[in-house]
């Protein structure tokens, strides 16, 4: 993209290491990564894969629970025109407190015991 003008100064998009940050977590016993998944059709703009962040973090001693949206919460997203559609809010959040109900019962409390 060329630099956009903006208050009177040329600003670039400089990119981005990843979304979820989880190389801030290195040195933690356990970790926990709420990740969005990336739809298959757009191509990665991340450094480093999710997956490798995870080993690396393993491989420095951490336990690590990764949670993304499921099934129902992505079929929600897709349902509303996609994450970038502002009248996701609602569906997004109505799933994502179903999907968060499951997660808690079936693996956090254990994550976190």
């Amino acid at each position: 993209m060329p630099p956009i003008l903006f208050q009177g100064e040329h600003y670039i998009d400089g990119g981005f290491y990843c979304t979820d940050n989880s190389d801030l977590a290195t040195g933690f016993d356990r970790v926990m990564i709420l990740a969005l998944k990336r739809p298959t059709e757009i191509p990665s703009m991340s450094v480093a894969s999710l997956d490798e962040r995870v080993k690396i973090l393993q491989h420095n001693g951490a336990l690590v629970e990764v949670i993304q949206p499921d099934e129902t919460t992505l079929a929600a997203f897709a349902a509303a025109g996609g994450v970038l559609n502002p009248a996701i809010s609602a569906p997004a959040a109505t799933a994502g407190r179903l999907q968060g109900a499951r997660v808690v019962s079936e693996r956090i409390s254990s994550f976190w015991g």
